[in-house]
C-alpha cells in the first residue's frame, strides 16, 4: 500500500450494517469522512440505518437490500453496486448469523454456513475486479476466536447430519478464514489486501439471541456482565479499515495479530475446500 492512504472520500460496503458491530463501524467511518454503502434486508432497517449515518457525517450514504441467506439475492445486491459505483476501496464482510436450531437458506444450505461463509465469498468474488481497479483497496472479514475449534468438511459444505450451534458456527468462521488466507494469496502484488478479525465478545443481537442456550453460554460466551458494547467491536474493523498501513497480517485478534487455526495451513485441505466452494457457488459467478 502506499503511505498516503485516507480514508476520507473513500468508498466503504459493509454488510450488516443496520445494527450491531456493523451500523458502529458505519457511523465512525462516516465520522472519518468515508462514503458509506452498506446492506440492509428491509427498507425500513435500511432508511433508518442511513439517517443515523447521515447524521454522523457521511456524504449520501447508500443502502443495497439484500438477504445475505440467498445466492441470488447476494449477486444481484453485487450487481446493482457495480453498476452504481466505480469505485470500492473497503469491503467489510460482517453480516453474520447463528440459529439456535438448524435452518436452510433458501439454497439449500444450512443457515450459517451460508451466510457466514457463502455469502461473503460470493459477494467478494464479484466485487474483486473493482476492488483491484480501485486498490490500494482492503477487504475486511469479521471472524472468531471460535474457528480455532471448528472443522470444515468440504464434501459437505450445504451441513447434513445432526445441528450443532456451537459447531455450525465455528465451522463457518473457520472456511472464512481459510478464504481469507487464499484470497490474500492470490491477490499479493494487486494493492489489494485481505484479512481476517475477532473484534471481542460483543453484545450484539446475534450473541444476545442465544444467551438462553445454557451450554453454549458455558462454552463459548463470556458472562453477560464480561461482554463489550457494539462500539467496542467496531474499534478494531475501523483500524483495519483507516491505519495507513495496510493489515500485515492474516488474523487479528482486536489490535493484535495473532496465530489462527493451524488448520489454515492445511494446504490440501484449503485446496478441496476452494473446489467445493466453487462448486456450489459456480451458478452465480
Amino acid at each position: 500500500m502506499t503511505g498516503d492512504w485516507n480514508i476520507r472520500g473513500k468508498t466503504v460496503f459493509i454488510t450488516g450494517a443496520t445494527d450491531g458491530i456493523g451500523k458502529e463501524a458505519a457511523l465512525e467511518l462516516a465520522r472519518r469522512g468515508a462514503r458509506i454503502v452498506f446492506s440492509a434486508r428491509t427498507n425500513e432497517k435500511g432508511e433508518k440505518a442511513r439517517a443515523e449515518i447521515a447524521a454522523a457525517g457521511a456524504n449520501e450514504p447508500e443502502y443495497f437490500l439484500c438477504d445475505m441467506s440467498s445466492l441470488s439475492e447476494v449477486k444481484r445486491c453485487a450487481r446493482e453496486f457495480l453498476r452504481e459505483h466505480n469505485f470500492l476501496h473497503v469491503l467489510i464482510n460482517n453480516a453474520g448469523v447463528m440459529p439456535p436450531q438448524k435452518r436452510e437458506s433458501k439454497d439449500g444450505i444450512e443457515l450459517t454456513m451460508a451466510v457466514n461463509y457463502f455469502a461473503p465469498v460470493l459477494l467478494t468474488e464479484l466485487l474483486l475486479p473493482l476492488l483491484r481497479q480501485s486498490a490500494p483497496a482492503r477487504v475486511i472479514n469479521v471472524a472468531s476466536t471460535l474457528h480455532k475449534e471448528g472443522d470444515v468438511n468440504p464434501d459437505t459444505m450445504r451441513g447434513t447430519g445432526p445441528y450443532d450451534i456451537y459447531r455450525a458456527y465455528a465451522a463457518s468462521k473457520l472456511a472464512l478464514v481459510m478464504y481469507t488466507r487464499r484470497l490474500r494469496e492470490s491477490l499479493s502484488g494487486s494493492g489489494v489486501t485481505a484479512a481476517a478479525v475477532h473484534p471481542g465478545w460483543i453484545k450484539t443481537k446475534l450473541a444476545l439471541g442465544v444467551l438462553g442456550e445454557s451450554s453454549l453460554v458455558a462454552r463459548i460466551l463470556l458472562p453477560l456482565t464480561r461482554m463489550h458494547s457494539p462500539a467496542y467491536g467496531a474499534e478494531p474493523l475501523v483500524r483495519l479499515a483507516t491505519q495507513i498501513k495496510a493489515p500485515s497480517s492474516l488474523y487479528f485478534e482486536r489490535n493484535r495479530e495473532a496465530e489462527p487455526s493451524p488448520k489454515i495451513k492445511n494446504a490440501a485441505l484449503a485446496a478441496r475446500l476452494w473446489d467445493s466452494t466453487r462448486g456450489i457457488l459456480s451458478p452465480y459467478l
